[in-house]
């Protein structure tokens, strides 16, 4: 499904002034001053409000964490006699129901086939992208190659003290990581400058690219 320029903007300023009124109200608990301001925990209530963003934008996919099984993997190590390599956990998986069934469920913590994600979307409150877009190809590569495409396991970084400073060398020059229209990475989207004082202000071309991969790349 693919929204216009107009839709996704729509969606951007919907997150952008939600997030800046629940800080708000947040303010009235924890007032923004040096000797009171519990950064960490703002940054907490940040991140859950980002993954509740994410899950309305899956529609009826879930955001659960836990494993993906693979049978090949499993096949592989049977017939070789050897060691199964240790599961990853992973903080993302975008299951789709209508696919096919879950092998089991424990509250937000699943074990499920690849063949039934519709993708990965991990969401850390802070991260380098390069360590995280190397997690999210080795995923991708153990895992999902030929399930979904490549840039449906994709990152999401919900604070950085310098969002564009966190850009990665190309054979251009310097580009976000949010950017895939050349896509040799796992895109990452850094969505908020975190300012000394515990402020959060929004970076809304990765917010509007992460709306635009959702809709064309996961809900498609």
């Amino acid at each position: 499904m693919d929204l216009d320029a107009k839709q996704i903007k729509s969606a951007v300023k919907a997150f952008t002034e939600t997030i800046a009124v629940k800080l708000k109200l947040l303010r009235e608990l924890i007032p923004r001053d040096a000797d009171f301001t519990n950064t960490a925990l703002t940054g907490a209530f940040v991140e859950e409000m980002t993954r509740g963003f994410v899950q309305s934008w899956i529609g009826d996919s879930f955001l659960l964490h836990g494993m993906l099984v693979s049978e090949s993997e499993i096949a592989d190590a049977t017939a070789s006699g050897s060691t199964r390599p240790m599961a990853l956990q992973i903080d993302g998986i975008v299951y789709d129901p209508k696919k096919g069934p879950l092998i089991l469920r424990e509250g937000d913590f699943i074990a499920v086939s690849p063949d039934f994600i519709r993708g990965v979307i991990e969401i850390k409150m802070s991260e380098a992208p390069s360590v995280l877009s190397h997690r999210l190809k080795n995923i991708y590569q153990r895992y999902i190659d030929g399930c979904v495409g490549f840039p449906a396991v994709m990152g999401v970084i919900v604070a950085s003290k310098d969002p564009e400073a966190m850009a990665r060398v190309t054979g251009e020059g310097l580009r976000p990581w949010h950017e895939i229209h050349k896509a040799g990475h796992h895109p990452v989207f850094v969505l908020f400058k975190e300012n000394d004082n515990g402020t959060f202000e929004p970076n809304e071309p990765a917010i509007y690219d992460l709306v635009r991969m959702i809709y064309s790349r996961i809900n498609c």
